[in-house]
């Protein structure tokens, strides 16, 4: 099959987004098809030897493409047509929904569009001022680009029910969950050697925590329970890993816990003459972070599929995290890990205290764990794409030799 892809952000930042967008590409690629992947003309001139060496195509957008969407949308949308006559792809997997989703909503009816959603395009959270819904003007647009989109991937049930409450039909959404290489966290460590390099000592109950601190991520909690677990007389150390997890320093200070509770900045991928192993992301040093914990913690308040807890399975180690949007897919309700409700400190408490004590549960866990990580390489969520693909590549033929093309289906609030 002939794929385009396209994504405003650079590959380069790594987060879950770019790391999922490279994998789900190069497995399409690896099986045969040809891919193509559109980036903007700034990021093409900044890292254009890094995509030469992808294992995809990339083409950028035309010079100052994004200032001029901003004023005038409908040029960029038409160069995009353009695009599709000349080249003839066979479906557009889009990589968010603004402003990916309205750059190729022209395309609509003439080639099959799939909107894979990052989060905060689709997700809104008034309390912690989360989401681009919060803006009317974006929350119409994105609105209408899900009205135009042949199928919205939904990375887990709950995530269907948030897009059934936009008002997207049932047979538009289709639930594929992200991926992951399993192979490369089950790969046996020195744990010893790793704990030693943060000061942790081999019998220290080590509890993990990885992620960036934003308020969606409920990390301003784990100062109240790591203090809680001192105030029982818990022994534990505690690593918080992630952007900007230095903000928890003046709460852990106040309530006498560095001792106990250290902050790691973000842990950046190291490239190898100038290539990044997507493949094997996250990087080494964060893997061996989740390998030689006891248990991982993350006590997030909305998620769209939660995968540094599918990260923490696939390195053998036990989750305890929320009932929140995302997060319960992943432990199926509580079969693959310990839920707890949202914010309740309380709980959180209890279930970690719990488990520091009782090792048959976390080795059951840890077995548990294990078992679902193996549920999400690559190549199967590839082959889901790819099924997907054919059937619309099909129903847009069926529906053109029939005189008919789909209408887009309007979303209002």
């Amino acid at each position: 099959m002939n794929i385009a892809s396209i994504i405003s952000e650079s590959l380069l930042k790594a987060g879950g987004y770019e790391i999922f967008t490279y994998n789900l590409l190069n497995a399409l690629a690896r099986k045969g098809h040809q891919v193509t992947l559109y980036i903007s003309d700034r990021e093409a001139r900044k890292n254009g030897n890094f995509y030469k060496q992808a294992p995809f195509n990339y083409r950028p957008l035309p010079w100052k493409s994004m200032s001029v969407f901003k004023r005038c949308p409908s040029l960029l949308r038409r160069w995009f047509e353009r695009q599709q006559r000349r080249h003839g792809y066979d479906v557009w997997q889009v990589m968010g929904a603004y402003p990916e989703g309205e750059l190729v909503s022209n395309l609509s009816g003439k080639v099959p569009l799939v909107l894979r959603t990052h989060g905060d395009d689709i997700q809104a959270m008034p309390e912690i001022s989360y989401g681009m819904r919060l803006d009317p003007v974006l929350d119409k647009k994105i609105r209408a680009v899900l009205g135009r989109m042949d199928r919205v991937i939904a990375l887990t049930d709950s995530v269907t029910d948030e897009l059934l409450g936009l008002g997207v039909p049932q047979e538009r959404i289709k639930v594929i969950p992200n991926g992951i290489n399993a192979d490369h966290f089950a790969k046996e460590r020195d744990i010893p050697s790793c704990r030693g390099g943060y000061g942790i000592k081999p019998d220290d109950f080590l509890i993990v925590t990885v992620g960036r601190n934003h308020p969606k991520k409920g990390f301003d909690l784990i100062p109240t329970v790591a203090a809680a677990l001192v105030r029982q007389g818990m022994n534990f150390k505690w690593l918080v890993v992630g952007q900007n997890s230095e903000a928890l320093r003046p709460q852990l200070k106040e309530k006498q816990l560095l001792d106990r509770v250290r902050t790691v900045p973000s842990i950046t991928p190291k490239a190898e003459n100038g290539v990044l192993d997507f493949e094997h992301m996250p990087p080494e040093e964060l893997v061996e972070i989740y390998a030689m914990a006891d248990l991982f913690f993350f006590p997030s308040r909305i998620e769209t599929f939660g995968r540094v807890l599918l990260e923490s399975m696939a390195a053998g180690t036990p989750v305890v995290t929320t009932d929140c949007l995302g997060c319960r897919d992943v432990v199926a309700h509580g079969k693959y890990g310990v839920m707890v409700p949202v914010d309740d400190t309380d709980e959180m408490i209890r279930a970690l205290a719990t488990l520091t004590r009782d090792r048959k549960s976390l080795q059951a866990l840890r077995k548990a764990g294990l078992e679902r990580a193996r549920q999400f390489s690559w190549d199967i969520v590839a082959d889901q794409y790819l099924v997907l693909y054919s059937s619309l590549k099909e129903s847009l033929k069926t529906g053109k030799e029939g005189g008919t093309s789909r209408q887009a289906h309007t979303i209002t609030a």
